[in-house]
């Protein structure tokens, strides 16, 4: 297809990362205050295939920050029916022989990182005509055109996000 030889098309092409910090409320975690950085990664094949997918910057400090956040809500949640965090702990270990601590680091053990970012994911289709990004679902599907620059090895996407070219040997 001639829309991916171009020019334009062709300098776009590789893989694309983004930081993209994230807040306790778009991670769904309400009572997290704090900022993870998440890596957003745009995949653009020389076939016009787009991936887009989603990983924290740092496992260890993104599972770290869920146990906090697990933990206070757990907490919040004891706290809702009227017992203290003291009710609480006495409460587990009575019934689990467990405390909040142990009983949220139980959860964690069963809890891939990476499979929560899969609602993330998203696959589609793009090329590019005149300095914009046409990209959608499908082919099949009207796609929205997207200004964006390059400049280097930077891609900037509608005056707002920017990545990093860290492959460019697609």
């Amino acid at each position: 297809d001639s829309r991916f030889t171009t020019a334009a098309t062709a300098d776009i092409q590789g893989t694309w990362v983004h930081e993209m910090p994230m807040n306790g409320e778009e991670l769904g975690w309400e009572s997290y205050e704090g900022e993870l950085i998440c890596l957003f990664y745009m995949e653009l094949g020389n076939d016009g295939s787009m991936d887009i997918h989603v990983t924290p910057a740092d496992e260890n400090e993104f599972s770290k920050a869920m146990r906090t956040a697990l933990v206070d809500e757990m907490y919040a949640a004891f706290e809702a029916e009227g017992m203290s965090r003291e009710e609480a702990d006495a409460a587990l270990l009575d019934e689990m022989g467990i405390d909040m601590q142990q009983y949220v680091a139980l959860i964690m053990s069963e809890i891939d990182v990476a499979t929560m970012f899969e609602f993330m994911e998203v696959s589609g289709v793009y090329y590019v005509d005149d300095d914009l990004l046409y990209s959608g679902v499908s082919w099949k599907m009207e796609m929205e055109p997207t200004p964006f620059t390059l400049e280097g090895d930077t891609l900037t996407i509608d005056d707002d996000v920017a990545g990093t070219g860290a492959d460019q040997t697609v």
